[in-house]
């Protein structure tokens, strides 16, 4: 039962000439009422958040007499159903004032495709409250780390141990000519800070070795791991990147990778870790299988640029368009995991974009179910080396 009924403020309400009534506009999410009573636009109206029910009756029979109390209930009820209303009711407790007029705009995108009644800043509220460690702060981890603080997730812990150079300012998008040769997550948590007082940069000025120690201790109590930098852990074994991944499962925490070069973007999978959705270790045959292509060329070619010597390695290279794209369909999918207003879209799944010719496809991957690391997501323990 909705204390203070409100209609979705995300919703726009039309009526058409032929008085169908038209609630929101969103495709899944929206309303149609066939030629409604007259009364019906002033309820909805009355729906504003302020009133109670038994307001909401008075209000609306004193404009259209005729208007039954059985019959304003059942259309609220309908309108509940169809997850139109949250409850203007209650109140944030965690967010200022500032906060709540800041987050607005994406308060109204978390309140028109969430199904529990609950008002936007329910979802701010539980971005506020993580903890996300972002390892690699280069052109993946800058605008990564931008789109995350714009969203105001709570606490932000910035991993890397480079600094800035020139080549740097084109792409990687928290960098100004005069950081150049200051520490990257420095020059990071700088820029972060006038972005967005409100959420906290923690900065840790250090490369990630394959050292489980070193990785428990950067992970520390985060709950949502972005891996910004080249994965090899499908390929190698025992490398930072595996090594991250096992503890997040120990911890129970999602990570988020991302990928791509100057024409393809690829994000996801996210890992829930939670030992129902595959996990790194799951789908790592599969993206073996995958990146190696089935050209007998390509397949020798790229197994070969695994090599550590290799004749000649290019510098890594991407633009800031391909990589804001990869940022901003990472943050979005983070949201979804961290606020819970719907479901993410990327679990066990990748999304490959070409920039080139805008393909785009879905890889789906399957949990193995003799996995011995979700297997430990799910009860706890500790597996066996693998």
């Amino acid at each position: 039962m909705l204390v203070k009924p409100l209609l979705k403020p995300c919703h726009n309400v039309h009526r058409a000439e032929n008085g169908d009534v038209y609630v929101g506009e969103a495709a899944h999410v929206a309303y149609k009422v066939k030629q409604p009573p007259a009364a019906f636009i002033d309820l909805l109206l009355l729906l504003d958040g302020s009133r109670t029910l038994p307001r909401i009756v008075r209000d609306l029979r004193n404009r259209h007499p005729t208007a039954s109390q059985a019959w304003i209930e059942t259309t609220i009820d309908q309108l509940h159903r169809a997850h139109l209303l949250i409850d203007g009711a209650l109140q944030s407790e965690v967010l200022s004032g500032n906060e709540i007029e800041l987050y607005d705009r994406q308060m109204l995108h978390f309140v028109l495709l969430e199904q529990g009644s609950q008002p936007g800043f329910v979802y701010q509220e539980r971005l506020k409250a993580q903890r996300v460690v972002v390892l690699g702060m280069g052109g993946w981890g800058t605008w990564l780390s931008l789109n995350l603080a714009l969203l105001g997730f709570g606490r932000l812990t910035l991993v890397d141990g480079d600094y800035v150079d020139l080549s740097n300012l084109n792409r990687q998008v928290l960098y100004r000519p005069d950081h150049v040769g200051v520490a990257k997550v420095e020059a990071a948590r700088e820029t972060l800070n006038a972005v967005n007082p409100h959420v906290a940069v923690v900065t840790r000025h250090e490369f990630v070795e394959a050292d489980e120690r070193q990785v428990q201790a950067v992970i520390g109590d985060a709950t949502l791991v972005f891996l910004a930098w080249a994965n090899q852990s499908h390929f190698v074994r025992n490398t930072a990147e595996e090594i991250v991944h096992r503890c997040a499962i120990q911890r129970r925490i999602p990570i988020i990778e991302i990928a791509g070069d100057p024409l393809d973007v690829a994000v996801g999978p996210v890992f829930l870790n939670d030992g129902v959705a595959p996990c790194n270790f799951c789908i790592r045959d599969a993206v073996r299988a995958s990146w190696y292509g089935k050209s007998d060329s390509l397949t020798h070619g790229r197994k070969a640029s695994l090599r550590a010597s290799p004749v000649k390695r290019a510098n890594a290279w991407q633009s800031a368009p391909s990589l804001s794209i990869i940022a901003g369909i990472a943050a979005n999918e983070a949201t979804k995991v961290a606020a819970g207003f719907t479901r993410p879209g990327l679990v066990g799944r990748r999304l490959n974009l070409s920039l080139d010719g805008y393909r785009s496809s879905i890889e789906a991957f399957n949990s193995k179910p003799d996995c011995p690391h979700c297997a430990m997501a799910r009860s706890g323990a500790e597996p066996e080396a693998s």
